[in-house]
């Protein structure tokens, strides 16, 4: 397993016992990713695991979910960063306590101290202590131990406990008001029991770095205050206003009143493992060979740095950069050293620090041990390129020795552990242990890898004008300090510590070997950051022959790959070699440092006197991978790269060559000299004067190469005369020279880049054995590019052109989808157009990293959005090609930044800018689909048809929306992002009404209806935001023949695919590649109580000689029969009127005075008043005896929700009536029960 594990370890930067590490490194991306999170398994886990009330809040939660498994209903509605919070169900794990994390507790079980005086300091330096008890302003002072074991501490009162560096074991904590908590350094506090906080102050001011761990429960009240990473086992509680700034993890949390925890990050020892457990190194380590054949590898799951073969010298860089100043970096591994052989092993390991800008390349082989120079080999082997520090594991014990090149050092030290210095100070010997550590570093005569001893370096820079480097080695459970504290900077001749470091490790063996093998490494530093994108090598292009009194042109280019089929585009600074400016022995005209612009320098090489110059890449920034080998080629064989041919050789005659940088295309003048040194003066004195001459050319394509694929062969024309392009079939021309010994000619060249022209004289006659050469080369820059875009999208439109530039475009593509933009370079023509659309295709333009730009046309208000592209490389041929993406909506124009230089020409400068023809306008862009939600803060309810204090509505009755649905519809890119410019008016394209929606029930099986008055009931709420509202919808449960018992409402709201989709056919979906959905508003409201009722009116009896009022009520069924529902005060009877009141035996009036025997009928109310109403009628006198049948037709008006079938035929009944029977009588057999009104 490769185990590549940032780890943000809240721990010491001193180095500790064994003893002090007992308990693991906290790795806080594992147990701390968050602001707030829970812990442990789900299954079991308290339910709510978060609980948060009031105006509780947790503040850096970035809008994402928290992770716990559960939290209770309805949360305060700002408790995450001003909005509810979320979690996701899931949990981090459960840190370990028990095993090697089970709680220390002290050896001391009285009370140590049980009071002090106000402005007493006590200090305490021992590690286990007893019980302290303070109540007054006095100061406990912890301080001189790695570890402190307390069995309890009480507090308050203005008591003052001071915590240095390191870890607190305390059984019981108990701050009370008033108490403070310091921290200075890194303080890991363990807490055994319940532990309660009191309007306490904990690491309030921050300038240390604590973390808590309690094996129990932790209760903040009051106004306590905690700058802390918090782990609780059980659960962390925040009362009143209790404020945590940094994280928690809990198994439960628990937050009301006021409480905060409030994100805050701190700072702490970065790491990264590796426990070889693979195959290959992979990305993370770059090996290297200098002497043998052996490259560093995995060899059995450790990586193996030699073999057990003589004079290896190797290699491994770690892909990671350490900033040297005020930084800590560790460096841990196992370390194995052995050979299954007799007598003494060599040489051993240099674990080394050296100056980032530098490539790294390996030292000297045996016992210099890849750090130190070897300068008795041959060739002689340089110390480690760029070099700071070495230390090294030196079985033999000559890394200590001043032999075979090694600068300072007492002598022969076998079995040893020693420092070397910089480079600069000739790697000289710093420390040391003495000779014959016990036990050994290695061991031999065994087939089984060994010691393994773990070896611990540490470098502290935080000290001004200081570098302590320690070195630790524990074996059998022991701690063995090797090397105690060195200010590496008090050594003679010590440089200052490089900007950065690389970290590098170095095997070695000579004519006694081993095996060298390293496991589980393991960096950690304060600061550090990877290794950014480096440049693969650099590659030379200059000419093989200069002339002593004229500078050569070199270029330079910084490969970002092997093949330098890609170049390095990012900003390079390189140093080149030679180290100096032009003289005898060579140098840079304007100095050895050069700027690389799109991967390409430009630069001149002079030396004044004949010789050679060999050039080379000293350091960059950003460097090059390590142990990289650079290359060169000349311009006379382009293309053949090799470290052979990076020397230039200057000669004092020759040809000057002048050609300049023009157009593709365009016909330029250039000039010939041919030249010998003055000596005297040092400047180039004519040689040709007034005289014709027959001069040979050719030509040599230099970039591109006429090799790469996609290269078109055109032919240099000089003095309108094809040339050859070798020269072994050079072209002869036939030049005037004047009297400054100058020849003018025309060049022309059909296409783009780089070339070189070649010029020969070949002497004869008086002029027998004279050889003149000279060279330059010459740069054609494109006159243009030309834009254009295509998409299948549309077949209809294609190009995306629309010069109206508005709504009325055709579709073209979805936001965030992939279009095709084509680029065409053009060269140059005499006559030209403003588009350039009639001018050649520059076929063999090539440049890397090009800027693409666009513009928002419309909407004019909206945005311009993202380019999925942002740059492109511009291949050789017709037409290159972009899959390009725009993430908003409207009409664009795209384009790109015109190049400001070309194979390392500045364009400016030159006067040849690379004109630009955008797209023009592009469009129309949509959204690729809508996302659909329906907001938590405006949940769909319902608005109940009786809306007394016990709302409710009968089966059959309509009702209607209290909070309507109202989504949102998110138009989203085919990225999921959001398109702001669809919400802009007319660029909003939705105007669904919902036409296919339906209702349904299918938890209680009812079916639900709908109608709508409105013709457009559907509208956009906002032209600020993307929700629509569903307005006077209707709505009822039809009500079923057979009873049914008291439910609440639940039903869906299900509205098709085509519902959610708009004019442009974006519809609602998962993502862009999805099908169209519908979206379903589920189980809305859950509160509505539905009843099955019914309206009746009563049969009753009384004496003709009183008025007798005749109930009329409401019931509906429950699951023990039909009760009175006495929450209706809602429902509305006609008028009296309109009831049919059937007599054969009285007159009924419904107004005026009646005169017996007429009755007169009123309603006692219309309005039911908890579910009743009555009619009244008068008395008709005595003697005069009969009945009267009070009908009510519910159809006729609009109480069929009231309805029962009374006969029994499937069907409501239309009426429903009553019988009022004046006089004594029996009643009717058919009729059980009769009630007497008096």
């Amino acid at each position: 397993m490769n185990k590549w594990l940032s780890r943000a370890v809240i721990g010491f930067f001193a180095v500790l016992s064994a003893n002090a590490l007992a308990f693991q490194d906290i790795d806080n991306s594992i147990y701390f990713p968050a602001v707030a999170q829970g812990h442990g398994s789900c299954n079991g886990a308290p339910k709510p695991q978060f609980v948060q009330y009031d105006n509780a809040e947790i503040t850096g939660t970035q809008g994402e979910q928290l992770q716990f498994c559960s939290i209770n209903g309805y949360p305060p509605s700002g408790g995450c960063d001003g909005s509810i919070c979320q979690v996701d169900n899931t949990t981090v794990p459960s840190l370990s306590l028990s095993g090697g994390n089970s709680f220390k507790t002290s050896s001391y079980n009285g009370t140590q101290i049980a009071w002090c005086s106000s402005g007493q300091n006590i200090p305490l330096t021992e590690s286990n202590i007893g019980k302290i008890q303070v109540y007054d302003s006095c100061t406990l002072t912890f301080s001189g131990q790695s570890e402190y074991k307390v069995k309890a501490l009480e507090m308050g009162s203005g008591a003052k406990a001071i915590l240095s560096a390191g870890d607190y074991w305390v059984q019981s904590l108990q701050l009370n008001p008033n108490s403070v908590i310091e921290v200075d350094g890194d303080v890991r506090l363990f807490i055994y029991g319940n532990s309660d906080w009191n309007s306490a102050d904990i690491n309030v001011s921050g300038s240390g770095n604590l973390t808590i761990i309690s094996y129990g429960n932790v209760t903040l009240n009051d106004s306590t205050e905690v700058n802390a990473y918090i782990y609780t086992d059980n659960a962390l509680t925040l009362n009143n206003h209790a404020i945590i700034n940094g994280r928690t993890t809990s198994r439960q949390l628990f937050m009301e009143g006021n409480t905060q925890i409030n994100q805050n990050q701190q700072q702490g020892l970065t790491c990264f493992e590796d426990d070889f457990n693979r195959t290959s190194l992979g990305q993370n380590w770059v090996p290297f060979t200098s002497t043998g054949s052996f490259i560093p590898s995995i060899v059995s799951s450790r990586m193996r740095l030699t073999e057990a073969l003589n004079n290896e010298a190797t290699a491994a860089t770690y892909q990671r950069i350490f900033p040297a100043a005020g930084n800590v970096v560790t460096v841990e591994f196992d370390y194995y050293a052995w050979a299954n052989l007799s007598g003494v092993g060599a040489d051993g390991v240099a674990v080394i620090f050296s100056d980032a800008t530098i490539t790294p390349k390996t030292g000297g082989f045996g016992g210099s041990l890849g750090y130190a120079p070897r300068t008795d080999s041959t060739p002689i082997k340089p110390g480690f390129a760029g070099g700071w520090l070495g230390i090294g594991l030196d079985e033999y014990g000559n890394f200590s020795n001043p032999t075979e090149g090694r600068t300072g050092g007492p002598g022969f030290r076998a079995q040893a552990v020693a420092l070397r210095g910089s480079e600069s100070a000739s790697y000289r010997y710093l420390t040391g242990t003495g000779a014959n550590l016990s036990p050994k570093l290695d061991v031999r005569n065994t087939s089984t890898a060994g010691p393994g001893h773990r070896y611990k370096l540490t470098i502290d820079s935080r000290s001004s004008g200081a570098v302590w480097v320690r070195v630790d080695r524990t074996y059998n459970g022991t701690q063995q300090t090797l090397i105690d504290w060195y200010n590496v900077l008090n050594a003679s001749g010590q440089s200052a510590a490089p900007e950065d470091l690389l970290l590098s490790l170095a095997g070695s063996t000579g004519s006694s070997v081993n095996n060298h093998e390293i496991d589980n490494f393991r960096v950690c530093a304060l600061k550090s950051r990877p290794v950014e994108p480096q440049v693969d090598h650099f590659r030379f292009t200059l000419p093989q022959q200069g002339l002593t009194c004229s500078a050569s042109d070199v270029t330079i280019q910084a490969c970002a790959n092997e093949s330098c089929s890609q170049l390095y585009t990012n900003p390079v600074t390189a140093t080149l070699s030679p180290d100096s400016t032009p003289s005898a022995t060579g140098g840079w005209v304007g100095g050895s440092h050069v700027t690389f612009t799109n991967g390409i320098a430009t630069t001149q090489l002079r030396r004044n006197t004949a010789g050679n110059v060999t050039v080379n890449v000293i350091g960059s920034t950003p460097s090059s991978k390590p142990y990289q080998v650079n290359l060169c080629s000349y311009t006379s064989s382009p293309g053949n790269y090799s470290t052979a041919n990076c020397t230039v050789n200057f000669a004092d005659s020759g040809f000057i060559v002048d050609v300049p940088h023009a157009y593709a295309n365009q016909t330029v003048t250039g000039s010939i000299k041919a030249v010998r040194k003055d000596n005297a003066s040092q400047q180039c004195l004519p040689s040709f004067q007034n005289v014709q001459k027959s001069v040979s050319f050719w030509s040599d394509y230099l970039t591109p190469n006429s090799s790469d694929a996609g290269f078109s062969a055109y032919t240099v024309s000089v003095n309108g005369t094809g040339i050859g392009q070798a020269a072994n079939v050079a072209t002869p021309l036939n030049l005037s020279f004047n009297q400054n010994g100058e020849a003018n000619f025309t060049v022309a060249y059909r296409d783009a880049g780089n070339l070189a022209l070649n010029a020969r004289y070949t002497g004869s006659g008086d002029e027998q054995d004279l050889l003149l050469e000279g060279q330059d080369s010459f740069i054609r820059v494109p006159r243009a590019l030309l834009l254009s875009a295509n998409n299948s999208y549309n077949p209809a439109h294609q190009s995306g052109q629309c010069s109206a530039a508005d709504i009325s475009c055709k579709v073209f593509a979805r936001a965030d989808e992939a279009f095709e933009l084509n680029i065409r370079a053009v060269v140059a023509k005499p006559n030209e157009d403003n588009d350039f659309t009639n001018n050649l295709t520059a076929y063999n333009y090539q440049q890397q990293n090009i800027a693409l730009q666009h513009s928002l046309v419309q909407p004019a208000t909206g945005v311009a959005g993202d380019l999925d592209a942002e740059s492109y490389n511009h291949e050789l041929g017709a037409t290159t090609t972009v899959r390009q993406k725009v993430s908003e909506v409207g009409v664009f124009d795209f384009s790109l930044v015109a190049p400001s230089s070309y194979l390392g020409l500045n364009l400016a400068a030159a006067n040849l800018p690379i004109a630009v023809v955008s797209t023009g306008s592009i469009g129309r862009f949509i959204p690729a689909y809508f996302a659909v939600s329906q907001p938590m803060s405006s949940r769909v309810t319902l608005d109940a048809a009786c809306n007394t204090s016990n709302a409710f509505t009968y089966l059959g009755q309509s009702f209607t929306y209290a909070n309507p649905p109202s989504p949102y519809l998110y138009p989203k890119s085919a990225n999921g992002a959001d398109t702001q410019n669809y919400l802009i008016e007319p660029w909003w394209r939705y105007n669904n009404q919902w036409d296919k929606r339906t209702y349904s029930d299918i938890v209680n099986g009812i079916n639900v209806g709908f109608s709508n008055s409105l013709s457009t009931p559907l509208g956009r709420q906002s032209t600020l935001n993307s929700q629509v509202l569903l307005s006077g919808e209707s709505l009822w449960y039809e009500k079923p023949v057979q009873f049914k018992e008291v439910f609440r409402a639940a039903f869906d709201l299900t509205l098709n695919a085509s519902d959610l989709t708009d004019q442009d056919g974006v519809c609602y979906r998962q993502n862009a590649t999805s099908d169209c959905q519908g979206f379903t508003f589920t189980q809305i409201d859950r509160t509505m109580p539905l009843y099955w009722g019914k309206l009746v009116i009563q049969d009753v009896y009384g004496p003709e000689t009183q008025p007798l009022e005749q109930p009329i009520y409401v019931e509906h069924y429950t699951s023990n029969g039909f009760i009175r529902t006495t929450d209706d005060s809602c429902t509305s009877l006609p008028s009296i009127s309109n009831f049919a009141l059937q007599s054969t035996d009285y007159d009924v009036t419904t107004t005026g005075v009646p005169v017996p025997p007429q009755v007169l009928a009123g309603l006692t109310s219309s309005n039911l008043s908890q579910g009743k109403s009555a009619i009244r009628f008068s008395a008709p006198g005595a003697g005069i005896t009969g009945y009267i049948d009070s009908i009510l037709n519910l159809n006729t008006h609009d109480l069929m929700w009231l309805a029962e079938d009374k006969d029994g035929d499937g069907s409501f009944d239309q009426t429903t009536q009553g019988r009022a029977q004046f006089g004594l009588y029996r009643g009717s057999d058919r009729v059980i029960w009769w009630r007497e009104s008096n």
